[in-house]
């Protein structure tokens, strides 16, 4: 199924935790980050217990969770649960993640999640190793970090390390760096092998320049965009900051400039290939 805007994914989304009583009795809210397509409008008319928090455009997926996050604090929540609004969580699965988050211990815990034909999703990683579900014989493994799709965070972490940091990780690695603080800090990370969502649909993130940019209308294929846009994969200060994090200040910024520079190469073939065609095109 296609899905011409955020407004059709979001209405779809409570829709299906109506359906299935997915939100486990918790409070519901969903951040607006200025849409233009009548998100607001509709969620307030078909689903009216649902809270809305209004933010601006720029406050991205990192900036918005975090403004999520400071409301749920203030209300005294004792954890939240992280959603994109095209991630279906099965039967059970919200009410698994959220027991996980309060208990007497409690855990940052993440859904196994997989796409709409079924094939698992990497979701976490344990060092350098990317995971898509626990190994068999264990029902939550320890990781590294995770992935932001479903997640739940209990209020001990925010207390611990305050929220996510949406000025070095606008939009990219907001998820990752925040769990992999917390893992480091003492906070046990933990990917759900009983508690599974379904990503749809799923648009894995692109791994090349040349990817990034044929996903892109023409007037985004600039240098900027790619390199400096909050909602680039390639953000180059996103990547500093994330192997500073991941590897130390020495190894991480070594790490990022030779990833930068080989990335500057790849934009520049990308750019003459694409001069050429339109040279040679009809």
């Amino acid at each position: 199924m296609l899905f011409r805007s955020r407004r059709e994914l979001t209405l779809r989304c409570l829709r299906h935790l109506a359906e299935t009583r997915g939100d486990a009795g918790a409070t519901v809210a969903l951040i607006d980050a200025a849409s233009a397509d009548g998100t607001a409008a509709a969620v307030q008319g078909e689903f009216p217990h649902v809270r809305l928090l209004s933010v601006s455009a720029d406050h991205w997926w990192t900036g918005a969770i975090a403004h999520g996050m400071r409301a749920a604090a203030a209300a005294g929540a004792p954890a939240v649960l992280w959603l994109n609004d095209d991630c279906l969580p099965d039967s059970g699965c919200v009410a698994l993640l959220l027991a996980g988050a309060t208990a007497r211990s409690p855990v940052i815990l993440g859904a196994t999640c997989r796409d709409d034909l079924d094939r698992p999703v990497e979701s976490a990683f344990v060092g350098r190793k990317p995971l898509s579900a626990p190994p068999s014989e264990v029902a939550n493994a320890e990781v590294s970090g995770l992935s932001g799709f479903c997640v739940a965070v209990p209020r001990a972490a925010w207390i611990k390390l305050g929220f996510p940091d949406a000025r070095r990780f606008p939009h990219y690695a907001g998820d990752t760096a925040y769990t992999i603080a917390a893992s480091r800090a003492g906070m046990p990370v933990r990917l759900s092998g009983n508690a599974t969502a379904r990503l749809s649909p799923y648009h894995e993130r692109a791994h090349t320049i040349g990817d990034f940019l044929r996903r892109q209308p023409v007037r985004a294929r600039t240098w900027g965009a790619v390199f400096l846009g909050h909602g680039s994969p390639f953000r180059a200060a996103t990547q500093l900051h994330y192997l500073r994090l991941r590897y130390g200040t020495i190894a991480g910024t070594v790490l990022a400039a030779a990833r930068i520079g080989i990335w500057q190469l790849a934009f520049i073939a990308a750019a003459k290939g694409e001069a050429r065609g339109s040279a040679t095109g009809p």
